[in-house]
């Protein structure tokens, strides 16, 4: 069984993380808000379950789940990205499937007023595995080699973030 990645965690560095920010086509004022951050990870787990969330004085991303079920997410906070994500303890090869980002559907929210919901549907799949003492995720779809990894390694969380060449390595510290 792998090394419990729950807990509250301190960032204590952040490597080439406006790299991965650029990849994932994130904004340059966004991304200079972001640089000054120090986040806040804290891992849940209840069996199946998992919670985790990343926190900050600028916004805040949580993200539940159980292992092997598929599921939508809005990444509301970090790139503003709907992703579908399917959460596995076994490695396996999910279909993808690529929607431009220019397919946009505008939905009418209230007919009197005429007003419109606009929502940007990216296709992404996601699947999440233990390789290992790693919790990884590859996400395919929108951009081109996309992921994850979490490992604790000398009592320290470690998050390598990944998308298109770039990557960016993440520090944390177990908060007491």
């Amino acid at each position: 069984m792998p090394t419990s990645l729950c807990g509250t965690w301190d960032m204590i560095s952040n490597v080439n993380f406006e790299g991965y920010m650029r990849a994932l086509g994130i904004s340059a004022c966004l991304r200079k808000i972001a640089l000054k951050l120090k986040l806040r990870k804290v891992i849940e787990q209840q069996g199946d379950q998992y919670l985790v969330k990343t926190l900050s004085t600028f916004k805040n991303y949580t993200i539940s789940f159980k292992i092997d079920q598929e599921f939508g997410e809005f990444t509301k906070g970090l790139d503003n990205r709907h992703i579908k994500v399917r959460m596995d303890v076994r490695k396996r090869t999910a279909p993808s499937v690529r929607v431009p980002t220019q397919f946009c559907v505008a939905f009418l929210i209230n007919p009197l007023s005429l007003s419109f919901f606009f929502s940007c549907l990216p296709s992404v799949q996601s699947t999440v595995t233990w390789q290992g003492s790693k919790l990884t995720c590859e996400q395919t779809g929108e951009k081109k080699s996309r992921g994850w990894a979490h490992w604790v390694e000398d009592d320290k969380l470690h998050l390598e973030l990944y998308c298109e060449g770039e990557v960016c390595k993440q520090v944390f510290k177990r908060n007491e």
